[in-house]
């Protein structure tokens, strides 16, 4: 999803004129974005989870084998919706980039329209 994300509003990305002062930092943050995987926030979302078991473990007093199932299968969930997340964020990301570039290159081409416009007359 997010490599045809990427794909599209880096092709529009590329029909800017090489004059555009932002062409190039936005076809970096469309690599960037395109190759996100989601990693850190899966990180960050295991962490968390690690810290919330053990707590509760903690206070459970006397953790037993039920306990240590549910927190594995917590973590473990916690860490894909984390990823997920990230990849969602990046996804939404990439939509906004892809419809300023698009919005920029309709502007540049009305630009260049007016130009031509204006001196033909």
């Amino acid at each position: 999803m997010l490599t045809r994300i990427a794909r599209s509003a880096d092709r529009l990305a590329v029909r800017l004129p090489d004059t555009d002062l932002d062409k190039a930092t936005w076809r970096a943050r469309v690599a960037r974005l395109g190759g996100e995987c989601g990693c850190a926030a899966g990180g960050a979302s295991l962490v968390g989870a690690v810290v919330v078991a053990v707590v509760h473990a903690l206070r459970a007093g006397d953790p037993g084998f039920a306990l240590l199932v549910a927190s594995v299968a917590f973590v473990f969930a916690a860490s894909l919706v984390g990823k997920l997340a990230g990849v969602t964020v990046a996804a939404i990301r990439l939509l906004k980039l892809r419809r300023r570039i698009a919005s920029r290159l309709l502007t540049t081409a009305n630009d260049v329209r007016t130009d031509l416009a204006a001196s033909e007359v």
